[in-house]
């Protein structure tokens, strides 16, 4: 049976693709969608994206965009970060005034 369009196979060393599988898992992402992107990421720096230590800014999009794939991705988290950080902060305000209400009721 020939393989289906677009499968691929590779040779990682077990402790390398064992730790790959599990940090995706730990982040609820597909370990083949990561790759996808580490292929795209790869084509759009031209291969630059190995040749330094620090991740090298991507080509423009190919939609005709004039901000970078990364700066999107990296606003999109800040935003997701901005809203997780706003509900905890309310979450949190809303414990304090229910265990504010208890200890009053505990008082009287």
């Amino acid at each position: 049976m020939p393989p289906r369009a677009g499968a691929f196979s590779a040779n990682f060393t077990p402790e390398i693709l064992d730790r790959f599988r599990e940090l995706c898992k730990q982040q609820s992402k597909s370990y083949s969608k990561v790759l996808e992107r580490l292929a795209e990421l790869y084509l759009e720096t031209d291969g630059a994206v190995l040749d330094s230590p620090s991740v090298p800014t991507p080509k423009k999009e190919s939609n005709g965009s004039n901000e970078p794939v990364l700066l999107i991705e990296l606003q999109k988290r800040i935003d997701k970060l901005e809203s997780d950080y706003i509900n905890a902060d309310d979450h949190l305000e809303a414990l304090i005034e229910c265990i504010q209400e208890r200890l009053e009721v505990l008082e009287n």
